[in-house]
């Protein structure tokens, strides 16, 4: 039992690196059969998993799971057979369908953190390479980049603040690692990147406020402290193009590089549109799930704005657009489950689950509420999953008693 948990908590942390480990292969050591391995890999561990776990896969609380992938797969081949279908059948089975099998099985929360900093290890010998700037003028890499490496940062700082005592040299050197790899976003990452980083530190002190083992006065104090932080948080935000251009001026005088953040926020103030085009893409998108209240289908959103925009950059939207309003609201709603599972006391779960749930949603929600393609993100159809699991057995049957699939040994 211990063995099949430990192999699935590898695979789970596998497909959540995978993105990552493309970027190494294809655009670091720009190796086809690296990358080529690194799927072979994930398929076989993926394959095992469901083998050694088959009784769990015939839990009744797995059904309306199965349901779902047996929809997404009819939507997909519906859409190809009429040619609409943007994403290749592999990309849906890699993306999608793995991580959302995957999260059926119970793993080791604190494994799958430290698989994933193990993993994150691997873009050491190309780290340079693959920071090189895709956006010369803004000295900013590609965000696909940032937000996989992003994702073993957080592996990183949640690792050391909840399960540090399981330490051992290459955990520490991996916490070196990813620290510095910080650093480097913080000059060369897009804004998705600092706004992930500012959910984190608000969400890590919001567990922290929340934790049974502080006094009540100590716990009123830290309430005060981000109370004071949000009203700091919007006073910024209500003077952020002046504060923006002060510190962007005062690092080109004083000849010190300047984080990309502030460049390309400095050109877009100046151009008079900070969302750099979501607003207006927004308001579009809304009047055509208006138009459309039943949706337009997987990966509809390039066909029907002409080639204006790729995907709504919101998962939102995203599945409003694609799914229409009814079923839309239902899939953001489950996407959104494990947020209510980690802020509830009235749910019996582990403090071990809802340190994992904080990762999951810190990786996941901050970056596709601003941009990400969901039909792309191994780690959202991840949460989704887990949201489904939740469903289940929380809301939709009172037969069925509560128990988690996180764990930590």
């Amino acid at each position: 039992m211990l063995r099949t948990r430990n192999i699935t908590s590898f695979s789970i942390a596998f497909v959540i690196m995978i993105r990552l480990l493309s970027v190494v292969a294809l655009s670091g050591f720009q190796s086809n059969l690296l990358n080529f391995l690194f799927l072979s890999i994930l398929f076989i561990t993926t394959v095992f998993c469901l083998l050694l776990n088959y009784k769990q896969l015939s839990k009744s609380t797995n059904r309306l799971l199965f349901a779902f992938l047996v929809f997404v797969i009819l939507m997909y081949f519906l859409h190809n057979m009429i040619g609409e279908a943007q994403i290749t059948i592999l990309e849906l089975l890699l993306y999608c369908m793995i991580p959302l099998i995957l999260s059926i099985l119970n793993f080791d929360a604190e494994l799958v953190l430290r698989y994933i900093l193990y993993l994150s290890l691997s873009s050491i010998p190309v780290i340079d390479r693959i920071l090189e700037y895709e956006y010369v003028s803004l000295q900013q890499v590609d965000m696909a980049v940032a937000y996989a490496l992003f994702v073993g940062v957080s592996a990183c700082i949640i690792h050391f603040l909840f399960y540090r005592n399981r330490k051992n040299i290459l955990i520490y050197f991996s916490y070196i690692y990813n620290i510095y790899v910080l650093i480097r976003l913080v000059f060369v990452g897009n804004r998705g990147i600092y706004l992930s980083f500012a959910a984190l530190i608000l969400f890590f002190q919001i567990t922290y406020i929340r934790g049974q083992e502080f006094s009540k006065k100590k716990k009123r104090a830290l309430k005060c402290v981000l109370i004071f932080e949000l009203i700091a948080f919007f006073i910024v935000i209500n003077n952020l193009n002046s504060i923006v251009l002060e510190v962007y001026n005062s690092l080109i005088g004083s000849g010190k590089d300047v984080p990309s953040f502030f460049i390309k926020m400095r050109r877009q103030i100046l151009s008079g549109d900070v969302s750099n085009g979501r607003a207006s893409g927004y308001l579009d998108l809304i009047g055509l799930i208006f138009k459309n209240p039943f949706g337009y289908g997987m990966e509809s959103t390039y066909r029907i704005t002409n080639g204006i925009y790729a995907y709504p950059h919101n998962f939102f939207l995203q599945f409003w657009i694609e799914f229409g309003i009814i079923f839309g609201t239902i899939f953001n709603i489950i996407t959104c489950l494990p947020i209510y599972v980690w802020l509830s006391k009235k749910i019996n779960s582990t403090k071990y689950e809802k340190n994992f749930l904080l990762f999951l949603i810190v990786i996941t929600i901050p970056k596709m509420f601003v941009s990400g393609d969901i039909w792309m993100q191994p780690q959202f159809w991840f949460l989704f999953g887990i949201g489904m699991y939740y469903c289940s057995t929380l809301f939709c049957s009172r037969k069925i008693k509560y128990s988690s699939r996180i764990s930590y040994k």
